[in-house]
């Protein structure tokens, strides 16, 4: 699953080779175009080369079935925790990412082309973190996904202070170190969220799951990062990740009591 999640942040770091020189080139019209070519290819290529493999999954059920099995799965302890503890670590996840150059550019004065390139150094180390947190709850752990949830995210509480202590001037070595840092803990931990739902479903009920699981998901995906901007237009950057503090440490309280999944 670390690296199917992996793809997330590789495309991130082609996003940010490419679309920045695409935009400073042909306009900002012509960046969104091929990002949206980038969305339309592989989507047409799946449609002609993939073939679906499962081993029948019957008739589908009739609505109220597929209601009573959403509402099932919204009440299961296990699943719902796990939800509501990545809808917390996506807020991290999302304003790290999309503030991080802003924050170098407003901050520290640095160009916008040099702090463009701190996102693929993000998204690097999302990439990392993503296969290193995966391998190390199948190796270390035996196939427990909780310790090393418990482990990125107890790290990762602590990283948005690194941000608050950063002296003027922000050199560009120690600042590259940080921001693949950041990769590997705020980014890192959506393998084992991913795993850890369709685990705790079980075989029959994991795609459902994970549907329900990140549509609540995404409704923290889109609502953060505006918020975060409102937050730091109003307040200041301190006070901005100083908040990512509070709310990583309050999904590392809820990591805490999320059930191992049964074998």
């Amino acid at each position: 699953m670390g690296i199917r999640q992996a793809g997330l942040p590789i495309g991130g770091m082609f996003a940010a080779t490419i679309v920045p020189p695409v935009a400073t080139l042909f306009g900002w019209p012509a960046a969104v175009g091929s990002i949206a070519v980038a969305c339309a290819v592989p989507g047409l290529l799946c449609w002609v080369g993939l073939r679906d493999v499962a081993e029948g999954g019957g008739a589908v059920p009739p609505a109220r079935a597929l209601a009573r099995r959403v509402w099932g799965l919204l009440y299961t302890p296990g699943i719902w925790r796990t939800t509501w503890v990545a809808m917390l670590l996506v807020i991290a996840q999302f304003c790290y990412q999309d503030y991080l150059a802003f924050y170098m550019v407003d901050r520290f004065g640095w160009s916008k082309h040099a702090a463009t390139g701190l996102l693929i150094v993000v998204n690097l180390g999302g990439v990392l973190g993503r296969l290193a947190w995966g391998a190390l709850s199948d190796r270390r752990y035996g196939g427990r996904r909780v310790p090393a949830l418990a482990w990125c995210v107890g790290v990762g509480a602590v990283f948005p202070a690194l941000l608050l202590a950063l002296p003027a001037p922000a050199a560009a070595p120690e600042m590259t170190a940080i921001a693949l840092a950041g990769g590997v803990l705020l980014l890192g931990w959506n393998g084992l969220y991913s795993t850890l739902i369709t685990e705790l479903a079980g075989r029959t009920l994991g795609a459902t799951a994970m549907g329900v699981s990140m549509t609540a998901l995404y409704v923290s995906t889109m609502l953060s990062p505006p918020l975060f901007g409102w937050l730091v237009d109003t307040t200041s950057y301190t006070v901005g990740w100083a908040t990512l503090i509070g709310v990583t440490g309050l999904a590392l309280v809820g990591v805490r009591g999320i059930p191992e999944p049964t074998a």
